[in-house]
This record gives structure tokens, C-alpha cells and sequence, in this order.
């Protein structure tokens, strides 16, 4: 499935679907035209799906590499 917006430009994709909740998805983004404010159609469903949330951001730390392998042993 090929999603054009009014100007004939492709919007989006779709080669195939496994789940009808992400067809709804892709439906849900043409039809609303949330393509126009956000032209990424994963930005949006994350979006929508944890309220614009964004993802904390990670610090490695020493003891996290404490039982990582110290390169090679030959």
C-alpha cells in the first residue's frame, strides 16, 4: 500500500502487514494528515503511544563492564 498527500507525493510505504493494529496505525496517520507536522510516521507512533515522552538517557557505568571480556586471549 502507497500513500500519496494532495500534491501527489508518496507519504507512505507499506510492503506488507502482520497486524491489523499497525494498518489501523498507518490509516490513522495518513488520514489525520500527522504527516504534515510530523513527516516520520515512527516519531509519531511513539508519541502517541508514550504521550511525547522521551526515553531517559543512558550513562555507562564502570560496573556494567565489570564482567565483559578484556579482549583477546591469544
Amino acid at each position: 500500500m502507497i500513500a500519496f498527500d494532495e500534491r501527489g507525493h508518496e507519504i507512505i510505504r507499506i510492503d506488507s502487514v502482520a497486524h491489523v493494529y499497525r494498518l489501523k496505525s498507518v490509516l490513522e496517520f495518513f488520514v489525520k494528515k500527522t504527516y504534515l507536522t510530523t513527516p516520520n510516521f515512527m516519531t509519531w507512533r511513539f508519541d502517541s503511544i508514550f504521550g511525547g515522552k522521551k526515553l531517559p538517557a543512558m550513562e555507562a557505568r564502570d560496573e556494567d563492564f565489570e564482567d565483559a571480556p578484556q579482549g583477546s586471549s591469544n
